[in-house]
């Protein structure tokens, strides 16, 4: 039996840099094995997420697709804020 979800590619992204602990989509596309400029053109909505990256996420974070769902409609976007807010800038000039 097939499922059939609508997953929303930012949000799916979102996730994974919280799950995998990833600073930057820079480093979750490193952690995936795929070039940054995938992650950049899904964020900007130049191409949708193909199965492949998908595939890709659910492997490294050792979720199983039937979960994916559930485990995204309880996903609060808030989360990538507060790991994001724990870096320091450095200022130079």
């Amino acid at each position: 039996m097939a499922i059939s979800v609508k997953i929303d590619g930012n949000q799916l992204i979102d996730w994974a840099r919280l799950r995998l602990q990833a600073k930057s989509d820079r480093q979750l596309s490193m952690i995936l094995g795929v070039y940054p400029p995938a992650i950049s053109k899904i964020r900007t909505g130049k191409t949708l997420l193909g199965k492949s990256l998908l595939v890709k996420i659910l492997d490294q974070t050792g979720v199983k697709v039937n979960d994916l769902p559930c485990l995204l409609s309880e996903f609060r976007p808030e989360a990538i804020v507060r790991l994001n807010s724990g870096r320091k800038r450095l200022h130079r000039g």
